[in-house]
């Protein structure tokens, strides 16, 4: 179950017989949140998240990571090579960015052989941009 929130998506992802989250936000608001007694915590998350779910009663252990985008800095020099989705740029795993980026990558690159030309791609005269 996913909300998107004004900081970020936050994502209820079934673990077991509980949920693991994924919840994201600014730095110092992780770190505020990340410290917090459970009840604020939990306060917190129930405020953003509401009630679609019920009431959250419990909290474990909390662990905040830095998010950063990292994509290649030069395209991967092979003949017949290209990087696409997640090859190219790793994002977020909520929301499933990756894989809507991959699948627009993927249509991009097909329209552009398409008007590039069959006879040009097997002599070799198309450069991908």
């Amino acid at each position: 179950m996913e909300r998107f929130t004004a900081d970020g998506p936050l994502a209820l992802l079934p673990f077991a017989d509980c949920y693991a989250m994924v919840w994201s936000m600014r730095t110092a608001r992780a770190r505020e949140l990340t410290a917090a007694c459970d009840a604020a915590f939990l306060g917190a998350l129930g405020e953003c998240f509401g009630r679609r779910v019920g009431r959250f009663t419990e909290v474990g252990a909390r662990v905040s990571f830095a998010l950063t985008l990292r994509f290649r800095r030069a395209a991967v020099v092979a003949p017949r090579v290209v990087a696409i989705g997640n090859a190219a740029q790793t994002l977020h795993p909520v929301a499933g960015q990756g894989l809507n980026l991959g699948l627009r990558d993927a249509f991009e690159l097909a329209a552009y052989l398409e008007r590039a030309g069959r006879l040009a791609i097997e002599r070799g005269e198309v450069a991908v941009p």
